[in-house]
């Protein structure tokens, strides 16, 4: 999916969603609270090309990238953070059994300057099976930059092009969690394939 939008270096991204909702911050992937417990993961990596040399972005990213989810029921954000080179992201036992995948944001020092930019996406949803690992796969997310607009105000806006994949390589990623966190409760359970469905 390509999506050609305006963004803005520093002008915070999706305020009103960081005002609604919770964030979730990774770590060593915690263990299970109780035996029923239910696990949402998957990895995800960004490429940036073409930008600006000076803004020191081109390349790959995996760190602190954020995975906005909502409830379709009670319309709360939660939002993800990646981790480390791996990219990992998870959430414990999420409070839903359905979340719209709104989009996903970074935001970085590059510089001199903050890089902020989001991508969103329309349509897609996906269902979580309790007392399970679901497992999402990796997330291949690139971005394109197209063209400078204007400078103002201590912030540039610029054109770029944005697409995401999602790869479904689900056996991959459990053999990684496994051979990466060999004594995790997590690898001993159900694994579930994440389906990335449309409205």
């Amino acid at each position: 999916m390509k999506t050609r939008v305006s963004v803005s270096i520093i002008t915070t991204i999706l305020i009103g969603l960081l005002l609604i909702g919770g964030c979730t911050t990774t770590g060593k992937v915690k263990e299970s609270a109780k035996s029923d417990s239910t696990l949402l993961i998957g990895r995800i990596k960004l490429v940036c090309e073409n930008f600006p040399k000076n803004w020191h972005i081109n390349g790959e990213h995996t760190k602190d990238l954020r995975v906005y989810f909502e409830d379709p029921k009670t319309k709360k954000t939660v939002i993800v953070k990646s981790k480390e080179n791996d990219g990992v992201f998870y959430l414990v036992d999420p409070a839903a059994n359905q979340f719209v995948i709104i989009g996903f944001e970074i935001k970085k020092k590059a510089g001199n300057m903050i890089f902020n930019n989001h991508h969103l996406i329309k349509d897609t949803y996906i269902n979580i099976t309790k007392n399970s690992v679901n497992n999402m796969g990796d997330i291949l997310w690139a971005e394109k930059f197209t063209g400078q607009e204007a400078r103002g105000g201590g912030s540039s806006t610029f054109e770029r092009i944005g697409t995401h994949t999602f790869r479904s390589n689900y056996d991959e990623v459990e053999r990684w969690f496994k051979n990466t966190f060999t004594e995790s409760s997590w690898g001993k359970k159900n694994w579930v394939d994440v389906e990335y469905l449309k409205y």
